[in-house]
C-alpha cells in the first residue's frame, strides 16, 4: 500500500492507521567493458588491472601462477612484478566473473528516512533523511534516481543513487501517497491522496509540470501498462479505477467496484491483459479487470485476509499478495487465478516486490520494522533484515538494469628481459637517376628477442639479405640470440635526382627501435629530345606551339614519360619562305607533363628541320565554243593558287596553250592543251579545256504579225527554227514596256494571250535571245484581231 493513510473498514468503523512505505531498488548497471590483452615485461611492475563496473565483485583465476600472479582472487588485480628468465614470452589467461550486487531503498514512516540495504550482503550501508513521514516510493528506469512522496510534508525527495544523498525537494499536493516514474523516465506521477489531481514531475528541471484532475479525493495508489501509454489509479473512497490515457493526460476510463469492495494496491500483467486490484476490505476477495473491455471479476483467495500489496513475476505466471492481517503471503497462480500455496511472514507485511531476476521476493513487514527474504523457488523466508520504525510498500516497486554481464577473459603476456638491436654503420651511396646504385653492406644483430627484427629503408633506398632482391621493408631472425647479419642496402631506380639521408629503422616486439643514419647522391640522367622535323608549303606560316607532342625522345627512365614540349619555329617559319631546307628551323623547350620530372634529368634539346615544299599552282584551260566553219576563238588559261598575293608575273616560262581543232574541223568537243609553265616555288598542275564545235545554226525567220482570232489560221506567231536554240529566252512587252509574254525555249507558240486572256490588238516589242547569248533579235509584232 502507497500512501501515508491506510484505511481499514471493520464493521463499518474507520480507522486511520499511519504507516511506512518501502522501496527496494536493485541497483545493476551497465554489462562489463571487455578488458584488454596486457603485455608486461620481465621485473617491470605492471599496471592495476581495475574492473570498470562499479556494483559488481569480480573473483578472478590465474591460468599460470608461475609468472607471479596468485592463482586465484577477488577485485581488482593490483600492481605485481612479473616473472620470466626465458626467451619466449610467457601467456597466462585470466577469467574474472562478476557478481552483481543490487540495493533495496526502503522508506521508514516513523523515521523520516530511508533505508538503503546491499542486497548481496543483506545489511543496512546507509540512512537518508527525507522530508516528513515518506510514503511512496519509485526509481527512475536507468536506476540514478529514487523518488519518495513525502505525506506530511506534502513534498516529493529526490535521492541520487550514486552519492545516496537528497539532490532535489518538489513541493506537490495533499498526501502524496503514492507515485510512479515513468516508463521513458522524463516524468514522475504523483496520487495526492487529499487532493482531488495527481501531480505531474517533469524529471529534467524537478519541477511540477501539470496535473491532471480526478472526480474525487482519496485516490490512492498508481500502476502502468508496459508502454508507458496508459495509468491506472485507485480510488478505494470511490470504489473505482481510474484509466487515463498519458498522451493528453485525461481520464479515458472510470471502473466501478461493488460497494463492499475498497480499490487499492494494483499490478499489470506483462502482456497487459490483466489488472490486479487489491481489495481493501478486510475480506478474502481481490479483483481482476480485462484490459479489452474493462470487465471486473472477483476472485476469491480462502488465505487472502485484506490482500494489500501485489506484484507479478517478471514471466506474468504467479501473483504474490501481501495479506497484511493475515501476516503471510499468498501465491497466486495467473493462469486459473488459484492458490498455490502461502508463506508465513512477520508482522502488518504490506509491500511487496522481486528483484531482477524473480528469484528472490522481498516483503516489508509494517509492524514488525523489518523485511523478509524469499526463496520464490521454495516458497520459504531466507532472511530478515531490520529497517526504520514503520517500513511501508505497495506495489511492484523495484527498479533493476541489465546486471554485470558475462565473465571477462584475457590474457598476460610477460616477455622475456628487454630485447635490443644493434647495427653497424652504413657507407654513402651514389648513382645516377635511373639506375640502382651499387649496394653497401651494414652487420645487424639482437638479444633477448621475442620475435624477428624489421628493418625498414628510408624513402629512396631498398634492402636485401641476398643482394638480390631488394624491398623497402625485410625481416631477419626470430626469438631468442640473433647473431650478426649482414643486410644490404642501395640507392633505388627511382630515387629523384639529389642528395638523400635518412634513417633505416629497426624495430621488433618489446625492443626499442634502432635508428641507423645513410646517405646517399643521385646524379641526374642524360636525356634527349629531338623536335619532329616538319614539311610545309610555299605561302604557309607555321605558329609557334606551347605544348607540342611532336618529338622524339632518348634517355627516359623507369617507364616515364613526357607530356609535351614547346615549339618555336625560326628560319623558313614564315609564308615567304622559299623552296629549301631549312635546317634547325624547329626549337623545342621546356619539356612537361607526363610521368617524368625533369629535375631527374639532364635534358639535351636537339632542333628539328624545316623543309619548304612547292605551293601547288593550277593553271587550267578555259572552254571555247564555235560553229562549224569558224575560225577557231582566242584560246584562252586561268591560274588557280598562287599565294602572298603574287600572280602570273612569277612564271619563269610563260605556258603554252593549243588545240588540233581547225576551222572545218568537224562538229564535236577537243581538248584545248596548256603546258611549259614553270615557277620558282610553285608546282604546276595542268588541267585541260574543252573547244565545242556546233553546227551552224538554220536561219530564223521572226514573223511580224499574226492574227490570233480562233479561225485557225495564223493564229500563233510562229518563229521558224527557233526550236533549234531549247535555251534561247523570248520576251515580249507592250507599248509601255510590260512583259506580256515570256518563254524559256519555244516548244509552245504564244497565243497572244496573258494568263489566259487576251491582249489587245497592236504593236508589241519583242526580244530573243540564242543559246549561249550568242545573238539577241529584236524587234516589233503586230497583233491583229
Amino acid at each position: 500500500m502507497l500512501g501515508i493513510t491506510y484505511t481499514y473498514i471493520i464493521n463499518r468503523q474507520i480507522l486511520l492507521i499511519t504507516l511506512g512505505s518501502v522501496l527496494l531498488f536493485l541497483l545493476s548497471h551497465n554489462a562489463v567493458q571487455g578488458q584488454s590483452n596486457q603485455t608486461v615485461v620481465n621485473g617491470v611492475n605492471t599496471p592495476v588491472i581495475n574492473f570498470p563496473v562499479t556494483g559488481c565483485t569480480y573473483n578472478w583465476v590465474n591460468s599460470n601462477p608461475a609468472i607471479g600472479l596468485a592463482a586465484s582472487g577477488t577485485g581488482d588485480i593490483a600492481s605485481f612484478i612479473p616473472i620470466n628468465t626465458g626467451n619466449a614470452p610467457i601467456i597466462t589467461t585470466i577469467t574474472a566473473t562478476p557478481v552483481a550486487t543490487e540495493y533495496a531503498y526502503i522508506s521508514n514512516v516513523h523515521s523520516n528516512n530511508v533505508s538503503v540495504i546491499n542486497l548481496t550482503t543483506n545489511t543496512v550501508i546507509a540512512t537518508i533523511p527525507v522530508g516528513s513521514e515518506p510514503a511512496g516510493v519509485s526509481v527512475s528506469p536507468d536506476g540514478t534516481r529514487v523518488y519518495v512522496g513525502n505525506t506530511l510534508s506534502n513534498t516529493v525527495s529526490v535521492i541520487n543513487t550514486i552519492t545516496n544523498t537528497v539532490v532535489a525537494t518538489i513541493p506537490v499536493g495533499n498526501y502524496p501517497y503514492s507515485l510512479l516514474v515513468s516508463k521513458d523516465g522524463s516524468k514522475v506521477y504523483v496520487v495526492n491522496t487529499s487532493s482531488n489531481f495527481m501531480s505531474i514531475i517533469n524529471t529534467a528541471t524537478n519541477t511540477v509540470s501539470g496535473t491532471i484532475p480526478l472526480n474525487n479525493y482519496f485516490a490512492t495508489c498508481v500502476a502502468s501498462n508496459s508502454d508507458g501509454s496508459k495509468l491506472y489509479v485507485s480510488n478505494w473512497s470511490a470504489r473505482v479505477v481510474y484509466v487515463i490515457n498519458t498522451a493528453n493526460n485525461t481520464v479515458v476510463s472510470t471502473i466501478s467496484f461493488p460497494i463492499t469492495a475498497y480499490p487499492w494496491s494494483l499490478a499489470v500483467t506483462p502482456d497487459d491483459s490483466k489488472v490486479y486490484v487489491g481489495n481493501e476490505n478486510n475480506n478474502q476477495t481481490f479483483y481482476v479487470i480485462n484490459t479489452t473491455n474493462n470487465n471486473l471479476s472477483v476472485i476469491n483467495s480462502s488465505s487472502s485476509i485484506s490482500p494489500d500489496g501485489l506484484v507479478i513475476s517478471p514471466d506474468g505466471t504467479r501473483l504474490y499478495i501481501a495479506n497484511s492481517q493475515s501476516n503471510n503471503i499468498s501465491v497466486i497462480n495467473t493462469a486459473t487465478n488459484t492458490l498455490v500455496t502461502t508463506i508465513p511472514v512477520n508482522i502488518l507485511p504490506l509491500g511487496v516486490s522481486l528483484n531482477k531476476s524473480g528469484g528472490l521476493l522481498y516483503v516489508t513487514n509494517n509492524g514488525s520494522n523489518n523485511v523478509s527474504v524469499i526463496n520464490t523457488a521454495t516458497n520459504t523466508v531466507i532472511n530478515t533484515i531490520a529497517v526504520g520504525n514503520i517500513p511501508l510498500a505497495l506495489g511492484n516497486f523495484i527498479a533493476s538494469g541489465p546486471g554485470c554481464g558475462a565473465p571477462v577473459t584475457f590474457t598476460i603476456t610477460v616477455n622475456p628481459p628487454q630485447p635490443t638491436i644493434s647495427a653497424t654503420a652504413v657507407s654513402p651511396l651514389s648513382t645516377v637517376y635511373g639506375t640502382p646504385s651499387f649496394s653497401n653492406s651494414f652487420n645487424v644483430s639482437g638479444a633477448y628477442m621475442s620475435g624477428a627484427i624489421t628493418i625498414t629503408a628510408p624513402p629512396g633506398f631498398e634492402i636485401s639479405k641476398d643482394d638480390v632482391t631488394f624491398s623497402n621493408i625485410i625481416t631477419i631472425g626470430s626469438s631468442g640470440t640473433i647473431a650478426s647479419t649482414p643486410v644490404h642496402i642501395r640507392l633505388a631506380s627511382a630515387t629523384y635526382a639529389g642528395n638523400h639521408n635518412g634513417n633505416i629503422v629497426l624495430s621488433s616486439t618489446g625492443a626499442t627501435d634502432v635508428n641507423q643514419s645513410v646517405t646517399g647522391t643521385v646524379s641526374p640522367a642524360p636525356l634527349t629530345i629531338t623536335a619532329t622535323d616538319v614539311q610545309k608549303k610555299y605561302g604557309e606560316v607555321l605558329t609557334d606551339i606551347n605544348a607540342s607532342t611532336a618529338f622524339t625522345f632518348f634517355g627516359l627512365k623507369n617507364g616515364e614519360t613526357i607530356g609535351n614540349v614547346n615549339i618555336h619555329y625560326d628560319a623558313g617559319e614564315a609564308a615567304n619562305a622559299i623552296v629549301n631546307l631549312y635546317s634547325g628551323g624547329i626549337i623545342p623547350s621546356l619539356a612537361a607533363g607526363g610521368t617524368f620530372k625533369a629535375a631527374n634529368y639532364d635534358i639535351t634539346y636537339i632542333p628539328g628541320n624545316i623543309t619548304v615544299l612547292p605551293a601547288p599552282l593550277t593553271i587550267k584551260a578555259d572552254d571555247k565554243f564555235k560553229v562549224y566553219g569558224a575560225v577557231n576563238p582566242v584560246l584562252t588559261f586561268t591560274y588557280n593558287g598562287f599565294v602572298n598575293n603574287e600572280n602570273e608575273t612569277q612564271l619563269i616560262t610563260w605556258p603554252n596553250v593549243s588545240t588540233i581543232a581547225g576551222t572545218v574541223s568537224p562538229i564535236g568537243q577537243y581538248p584545248i592543251i596548256v603546258s611549259g609553265g614553270s615557277a620558282a616555288n610553285y608546282a604546276i598542275t595542268y588541267i585541260a579545256g574543252t573547244l565545242t564545235i556546233a553546227a551552224a545554226p538554220k536561219e530564223i525567220s521572226v514573223p511580224n504579225a499574226f492574227t490570233p482570232n480562233g479561225d485557225g489560221i495564223n493564229d500563233t506567231w510562229v518563229i521558224k527554227n527557233l526550236q533549234d536554240y531549247q535555251n534561247s529566252m523570248i520576251m515580249v512587252y507592250n507599248r509601255y514596256g510590260q512583259e506580256v509574254f515570256k518563254s524559256r525555249g519555244y516548244s509552245i507558240p504564244w497565243d497572244g494571250t496573258k494568263n489566259g486572256s487576251y491582249v489587245p490588238g497592236g504593236t508589241y516589242y519583242y526580244k530573243i535571245t540564242l543559246d549561249n547569248n550568242s545573238q539577241i533579235l529584236a524587234g516589233y509584232i503586230s497583233v491583229i484581231r
